[in-house]
C-alpha cells in the first residue's frame, strides 16, 4: 500500500548553505539569497511530494513511474 503524500507545484531556484539548521530567519535570508542570485528565466517548475517517510523533488511532469523508465 502507498502511503499517503501531498504534492505541491513549486519554482526550484537553487540551494545554499546556511549557518543552522532550524529557524525561520534561517530559511528567509536563503530564500532572498537564491532568489537575488537565480534570474527568474532559470527558475525550474517543480512537484514536491511530501509523504511520512520522504521528501522528493522532481521536475514537473515526471512521475515516478516515468522516472524508473529512464
Amino acid at each position: 500500500m502507498e502511503e499517503p503524500k501531498k504534492v505541491l507545484r513549486a519554482q526550484y531556484l537553487g540551494c545554499s548553505e546556511v549557518q543552522q539548521a532550524v529557524g525561520m530567519n534561517t530559511i528567509n535570508d536563503a530564500i532572498e539569497k537564491i532568489s537575488g542570485e537565480a534570474a527568474p528565466d532559470n527558475w525550474m517548475s517543480v512537484n514536491v511530494s511530501i509523504s511520512p517517510s520522504m521528501i522528493a523533488v522532481r521536475p514537473s511532469g515526471v512521475s515516478l513511474s516515468k522516472r524508473k523508465h529512464m
